[in-house]
């Protein structure tokens, strides 16, 4: 699933006009029961993208940003902060190749 999301949003990046926005925002009930919800959104300009997700439930708050710029024809620089509900900060990066 997550390299799903992340080949949908190399295709974004890759067909976006100047400019492209969305957002997106929804409940969740888990399997215990417990509720959640999720707000989402992209922005694209000038061959980046940013994907940002907030994640509200029983235990806390969680953060994601992702970004996502064209290096060259087909390759693209990921870049990715997520905090935790306990405010522990997770960073990422790496390359993907569209073939």
């Amino acid at each position: 699933m997550k390299i799903l999301g992340l080949a949908l949003f190399g295709t974004l990046l890759a067909t976006a006009p100047a400019a492209a926005d969305w957002t997106r925002s929804g409940a969740v009930t888990g399997p215990r029961g417990q509720m959640g919800t999720v707000q989402g959104s992209v922005s694209c300009a000038g061959g980046s993208c940013e994907r940002d997700v907030v994640r509200a439930g029983p235990r806390g708050v969680s953060t994601r940003t992702d970004t996502l710029t064209r290096t060259a024809p087909g390759s693209f620089r990921r870049d990715s902060a997520v905090t935790t509900p306990r405010g522990r900060m997770v960073t990422g990066e790496g390359a993907i190749t569209r073939r």
